[in-house]
């Protein structure tokens, strides 16, 4: 990918001052967005810019000035596929984390990064646009909602329960032994722990697991999980993600979804 050299240098942007250093992070990231795309388009996958890069997108035609990472979406059975391909793909030092490429990783969303680690090499500069620390951008998974309510509901049940569990465990409230906290989860939502793992990484496997215990096969809504259980919001109509428009995004395009109104009332209110 190429900038002008300007670019990289520091900037006031809507009264803000974005370090040359900020700069080089963003077109690091642009990089790695323009592989994801890449491996995309050969798997007929769809992606759209979401959270802060939608709004940056839409509302300042690129980054928001005070804002410095790169948030993509995809379908749960869009990005299934391509976590299979992904690290085949992309060029060597790249790295795949997410619960199922890295089972002690503690988020549930996918992270794409072009490094592991600090490099200062004149070699691994060039190749970076002068960034020499960890770049990467995130993709949030939408989940499938059940059409059925009290499926719904009883799977939002499951995962406060396995919440809960979590910060109980981490404040000492009941005991970290791997058999009473499998049994405990396994009465309440028919899920076994990992017992290879941390307590707490087993927990986060389940929760990972009931996120996407539903394939979606009727459903009309999408979510973002997380923000779903705890407050029963994030919900958009998967038709939002049928189609895609391109808009500026800096010096590039970027994909979005043509329901990006609604879509940022949704997440945002009045954005």
């Amino acid at each position: 990918m190429q900038f002008d050299v300007t670019y990289f240098e520091n900037e006031i942007r809507e009264d803000f001052f974005i370090p040359g250093m900020v700069k080089r992070s963003w077109g690091m990231q642009m990089e790695i967005l323009e592989k994801v795309d890449a491996i995309c388009r050969k798997l007929d996958i769809k992606w759209f810019a979401d959270y802060g890069t939608l709004l940056g997108a839409v509302r300042h035609g690129g980054f928001i000035p005070w804002d410095d990472d790169l948030d993509i979406c995809m379908l749960r059975r869009d990005l299934d596929r391509f976590v299979k391909v992904a690290q085949n793909e992309l060029p060597e030092g790249y790295r795949v984390i997410n619960l199922d490429t890295e089972p002690t990783y503690d988020n549930f969303l996918t992270r794409i990064t072009n490094c592991s680690g600090i490099n200062t090499s004149a070699e691994f500069l060039r190749a970076n646009h002068g960034f020499p620390f960890v770049a990467g951008i995130d993709i949030f998974p939408l989940d499938y909602l059940y059409p059925d309510e009290a499926l719904e509901e009883e799977r939002r049940s499951k995962a406060i329960y396995v919440y809960g569990l979590i910060d109980k465990i981490s404040d000492g409230s009941i005991s970290a032994d791997k058999n009473i906290v499998n049994k405990l989860v396994y009465d309440n939502t028919g899920y076994n722990i990992d017992k290879k793992y941390d307590i707490v990484a087993s927990l986060l496997g389940v929760l990972n697991r009931i996120f996407k215990e539903y394939d979606g096969a009727d459903s009309e809504y999408a979510t973002v999980m997380p923000f779903w259980c705890a407050h029963h919001n994030h919900k958009f109509p998967i038709h939002y993600f049928d189609k895609r428009i391109q808009v500026n995004f800096e010096n590039q395009k970027i994909w979005v979804s043509p329901a990006y109104d609604e879509y940022l009332k949704n997440a945002y209110g009045n954005w």
